[in-house]
């Protein structure tokens, strides 16, 4: 027997139910490093299959206990009195409880997309209901903090079982577990899914939380989409939940905190099949991943894993780091001169993206020049556009693609500034359109049409729309906007009804690579607007962003969650600058205040994000008018951003954005550190983490006042700042 569960286990192999080992290399997604996954085996007990970081423990139900790193860390018991994590619900019941067969445990040796590793393979039988449960697990090598795994039903009966539900990766979290103090609701959550406009999906739990975090239409908010994770943590451990296949389904993540404080998790999909005798039905394919810290390493474990399978984005132009302005300041009603009257300044600030946003187009679906802003239709666009690129300036046009306008808003509606009257692209094809149930059109939060994107002919039209755009008129990217995912379409056409859902990143992914093919340095946004930004949507754009945040501690959270998922040097565009300020005044507005009070660049430039503004000249919308007190502001950060360019940086995960105080964020550049600390009023102790061992200075470069020195690399100061704290650490000196 090993003589430590967590250390490398010496190569043997001896049947059940005697203790069986094997000897594997381990790695993380980055590195490999020899460590062992092993299986121990005792009949009537639990079976313990695991590694350096991760635990299962599964019992005689086939419940499952997650421990974590070497200290054994608990967020969930398996015992009687919890559901294990893969269960179906028939229209008789929770079918929940099958006896572990202890004598047919199996154990494979694997290589695929994940690279190599172990797969267990535990059955279980559950006599009332006739089915028989196979559940696999994998650890790989490469991932030492995930277990994927999925669950397969046979209908083992001489009768049909019918399934209403499956339900994949149930856990009841406790954080008393990890340590006796902590009340059982003591986490934090992230919730990837889209809910509703500006709700924070990174937030503290509380006991009567509660939120269903289905994936499709939320019939409130008519969102959907999103990050396929749930992600629960405290000051010890996280532990996340996730779906890996690749294509968007209709699942839901519901977390609840129920009156004891414990929090309930899992995935749940509708299936409402009928098993017939000896059919099989299998589940999604699922990750569990505990972890230290916040959302961070759970979100780069799963994106790694979307990778192997093929599912990343490309690496963006050089382009997408450079700072944008755009023409909402002067919102619907604006005008080539208002645009051609701010090139001037945008050229003293730096600013090389000009985006003609919402309002330029007559109607959704058609998308024509509006008269009243282009009188001179397609031609005066390229004009336009071609006098924009000989002022050295790169050009984006404001989309909504997957919506089309018909001839009104429902009774007690509206929509947004448009032209009157149904698009032509709804009078000639009604049939390319999401149905619902009732065969009625579905409609989007703007109460347009939805494009059914699984049909071929909406694919050629969008094609079309974008070489038109790119091509035609010149543009060099794309900002699409207001729109999320597509319900179920149950039109005759759709082979089926997910497919429209599906059919969303579809579009993406051809509006995404039209592009490219015309030009390579084009840059594409798409913001599915204050919620959860969608995956699949997201593998074909070049520049994610915060998607209308309404506090800037939103736009920090929010840029660490895209530095996990895409990169640590992701070019994250952080949102017009002004969409956050608090104005005591609506005509004198103050600069750049946010729920804190802080000035508005900090939260950009410190977390490595690419800014953005819409401001107008004087005598012209004067909440976002750039007076000249703003302009000595919007000059220094701007100069500040493109001296720095920690966009480019390489974040890294060293603070828990919801445990340590101050809040904190670390990105390393050419050698040094850099820090960037949020709190309304600090005085005292700060830890510099992530130094090498030497000696080194410490600069306020927002300031441009040197601080001092320290030596790493358990470095800390006290100091005291008010909103933000910008450093800049150089080293000096290296230790021998």
């Amino acid at each position: 027997m090993p003589k430590s569960k967590f250390a490398p286990h010496i190569c043997f192999k001896l049947f059940i139910p005697v203790c069986l080992t094997w000897m594997l290399v381990n790695c993380s997604p980055k590195a490999e490093k020899e460590i062992g996954i092993y299986l121990d085996v005792n009949k009537g007990k639990d079976i313990v299959f695991g590694n350096v970081q991760i635990e299962l423990k599964f019992n005689n139900r086939l419940g499952c206990q997650v421990e974590y790193s070497d200290k054994h860390f608990l967020l969930n018991e398996a015992d009687d009195s919890t559901q294990p994590p893969h269960y179906i619900i028939s229209d008789k019941g929770t079918i929940a409880s099958f006896a572990l067969n202890y004598d047919d445990v199996v154990i494979n040796d694997i290589t695929n997309e994940f690279g190599k590793g172990k797969q267990l393979i535990l059955k279980g039988v559950n006599q009332q209901a006739g089915l028989e449960k196979r559940l696999t697990i994998e650890l790989y090598n490469k991932y030492p903090t995930a277990a994927v795994w999925h669950a397969a039903y046979t209908n083992i009966s001489n009768h049909p079982v019918k399934i209403n539900e499956s339900v994949s990766d149930y856990f009841v979290l406790d954080a008393s577990l990890t340590n006796k103090n902590f009340k059982a609701q003591e986490m934090w959550s992230f919730q990837g899914i889209a809910y509703k406009w500006g709700f924070d999906y990174i937030t503290p739990l509380k006991i009567g939380f509660t939120r269903e975090n289905f994936t499709g239409i939320q019939p409130e908010s008519r969102m959907a989409g999103g990050i396929p994770m749930v992600d629960c943590w405290n000051k010890q451990m996280g532990l996340a939940i996730a779906h890996i296949e690749k294509k968007p389904m209709l699942l839901s993540f519901p977390v609840m905190v129920l009156r004891n404080g414990k929090t309930e998790v899992s995935i749940k999909q509708k299936v409402e099949h009928m098993l017939q005798p000896g059919e099989n039905y299998a589940t999604i394919k699922s990750v569990v991943i505990p972890h230290h810290l916040d959302y961070f390493e759970p979100l780069h474990v799963y994106s790694s894993l979307m990778k192997d399978q093929g599912l990343s984005r490309k690496e963006p132009p050089l382009n997408a780091y450079e700072p944008s302005w755009c023409s909402w300041g002067y919102e619907s009603d604006f005008t080539p001169q208002n645009i051609y009257d701010i090139l001037p300044k945008l050229k003293e600030l730096g600013i090389k993206w000009v985006v003609v946003d919402d309002r330029w187009f007559d109607r959704y679906g058609d998308w024509n020049p509006r008269k009243e802003t282009f009188p001179g239709g397609e031609k005066q666009i390229k004009n336009f556009v071609d006098f924009l690129h000989q002022q050295g300036f790169l050009v984006q046009l404001w989309w909504a693609p997957t919506l089309a306008q018909p001839a009104a808003p429902p009774a007690g509606g509206s929509w947004p500034s448009v032209s009157p009257g149904s698009s032509d692209v709804v009078k000639k094809h009604p049939d390319w359109f999401v149905v619902d149930k009732q065969g009625q059109y579905s409609r989007c939060p703007r109460n347009m049409y939805y494009f059914n994107g699984s049909l071929p002919p909406v694919q050629d039209f969008i094609r079309g729309l974008t070489r038109k755009f790119i091509e035609d008129w010149g543009f060099d990217g794309l900002k699409l906007d207001a729109f999320w995912m597509a319900p179920p379409s149950y039109d005759a056409a759709t082979s089926h009804p997910e497919k429209a859902y599906e059919g969303v990143p579809k579009l993406m992914e051809i509006i995404h690579e039209t592009s490219k093919a015309i030009k390579p340095y084009s840059v594409m946004e798409i913001c599915n607007c204050g919620t959860p930004q969608d995956f699949y949507q997201m593998l074909n754009e070049d520049q994610p962003v915060v998607a209308d945040p309404i506090t800037f501690l939103q736009v920090r959270l929010r840029v660490k969650l895209f530095k996990a998922l895409w990169g640590p040097d992701c070019p994250i565009f952080t949102d017009h600058v002004e969409h956050i300020s608090t104005f005591t005044d609506p005509v004198t507005p103050e600069i750049g205040q946010n729920e804190m009070g802080t000035d508005d660049f900090a939260s950009t430039v410190g977390t490595g994000g690419v800014p953005g503004t819409k401001f107008t000249r004087p005598g012209a919308a004067p909440k976002v008018m750039l007076t000249p007190q703003k302009e000595t502001h919007w000059k220094k950060w701007l100069s500040l951003y493109r001296e720095k360019m920690l966009s480019k940086g390489e974040y890294l995960n060293l603070y828990d954005v919801a445990y340590d105080i101050p809040e904190a964020h670390a990105i390393k550049k050419n050698g040094k550190m850099y820090y960037a600390f949020y709190n309304k009023d600090w005085n005292g102790e700060i830890a510099l983490r992530g130094l090498q061992n030497g000696v080194y200075q410490v600069k306020d470069y927002v300031n441009n006042k040197i601080i001092g020195k320290v030596k790493g690399p358990a470095a800390k100061i006290n100091y005291s700042f008010k909103e933000h704290l910008l450093l800049e650490c150089t080293p000096v000196e290296s230790s021998k």
